[in-house]
């Protein structure tokens, strides 16, 4: 006999929620055991430390010997508890290693599949709900790319810039300690030009979607328009005065815009983050007899 669609929405769900119970536990385990490493380790070390200590009888009295054996003693009966103790963690981590994110993801879809045999009449609610939650996440990845990128370059024209003002201070003398500056500042350039070229791709791909916030616009424009020159600056051959006019006094108009660009990202996630929510409640609605 043939399930029933919902019979099959109630297995599903059921089926879901174990999984994700599931997943929880097998977290929690993989967070002990994490921190049951890190002791090891840390005992490792202790009883390492401590027998060369009492290899060369650093302690001078009989008493502090004594005491240091103990506690090696102690330390080692210690690190047998705890590394029996990561070993059941490891077979219990082996027993949930079928639930997967993955799992969960296929298990909820599969839900919200069976949702819409039963209710077809729901699909354009849930469509609308689906795809700006899609395109909200992509937005939220662009922005993170993005923030990671000015980031990086604001590290560089940091360096940029120190490295023009110990010439500056140092004069010839620079040159003869430490990397050459001309190099660093070349290296730099170029990295920037890397960065830049990947980068200004996703400011259009940010603007161009229906879902990014018009508030936002502003901010991204003015960090494409300093990506974009500074993609220009970094090709060919530099100068001092291209240095001092066309590159480190960026340096702090994209700190300032930094920040901004850090708002953007946290805002779009947490529009994200509302939207998967909203669909879970569209499935908990959905699914409640």
């Amino acid at each position: 006999m043939s399930e029933s669609p919902q019979d099959k929405l109630s297995r599903l769900k059921t089926e879901y929620l174990a999984a994700k119970q599931a997943l929880d536990f097998k977290k929690m385990i993989g967070d002990k055991r994490d921190e049951i490493e890190k002791s090891i380790e840390e005992l490792k070390q202790d009883i390492e430390n401590g027998t060369f200590k009492l290899y060369r009888k650093e302690k001078s009295s009989e008493e502090d010997l004594r005491e240091l054996a103990d506690n090696i003693e102690t330390n080692t009966e210690l690190l047998k508890s705890v590394t029996k103790t990561r070993r059941e963690l490891d077979s219990k981590l082996d027993e949930f290693e079928l639930f997967s994110t993955e799992m969960l993801f296929h298990l909820r879809q599969g839900i919200i599949d069976a949702i819409l045999e039963i209710h077809p009449e729901k699909n354009s609610e849930y469509e609308e709900l689906s795809n700006t939650h899609q395109e909200l996440q992509y937005l939220s990845e662009y922005a993170k790319e993005i923030e990671i990128s000015v980031t990086q370059v604001v590290e560089l024209l940091s360096t940029i810039a120190q490295e023009r003002g110990s010439v500056k201070k140092g004069g010839i003398f620079r040159y003869l300690f430490g990397a050459n500056p001309n190099y660093v500042i070349t290296k730099s350039l170029k990295l920037i030009g890397t960065l830049t070229a990947a980068t200004i791709p996703l400011f259009n791909e940010l603007t161009e979607k229906s879902a990014f916030p018009k508030h936002f616009e502003k901010l991204i424009k003015e960090c494409n328009s300093i990506f974009k020159h500074l993609q220009i600056q970094a090709e060919g051959r530099w100068g001092w005065g291209k240095i001092d006019k066309e590159v480190v006094p960026f340096l702090d108009q994209l700190i300032g815009l930094s920040s901004g660009i850090k708002a953007m990202t946290s805002d779009l996630e947490a529009q994200a983050g509302d939207l998967k929510s909203q669909i879970d409640e569209w499935i908990e609605r959905n699914t409640t007899i």
